[in-house]
């Protein structure tokens, strides 16, 4: 009777280490290509947030959809976003700023920031406007 007890908790544990495991958002790559980014946008179990740090204006010409606008100088002042182990993916022009806001947001402490680089990099169609 005590090797059940003992089988039983120990099968217990490993139902909950796969169950805490299946839970986490998957850890992203410091630097992101566009078919991961594509699977991760195109996953409904997926909660990834994708940041575009350009400028307003730049960001009404044409962003990836799905996109939230938060200039990489705003970043330290405004960006929120209570799990900090959500995954989040940023992109910019041609991948200067994205890189700055990505260690920015690293330094504020969350561990799953992926830099996507430049918006040229996306193969598919572009969102036009300026509503984020």
């Amino acid at each position: 009777m005590n090797s059940k007890i003992v089988i039983a908790s120990v099968l217990s544990m490993i139902a909950s280490a796969y169950a805490i495991g299946q839970a986490q958002p998957p850890r992203l790559n410091p630097k992101i290509g566009y078919s991961e980014l594509a699977k991760l946008l195109t996953d409904p179990k997926n909660k990834v947030r994708l940041v575009d740090v350009r400028t307003h204006a730049e960001y009404a010409d044409g962003h990836i959809p799905g996109a939230e606008l938060m200039p990489y100088d705003e970043i330290e002042a405004i960006f929120s976003e209570p799990d900090k182990e959500r995954p989040i993916v940023v992109y910019c022009r041609s991948g200067r700023r994205s890189e700055i806001a990505a260690t920015a947001m690293r330094k504020m402490g969350y561990a799953n920031v992926s830099d996507f680089g430049a918006v040229s990099d996306w193969k598919g169609k572009l969102t036009k406007g300026a509503k984020p």
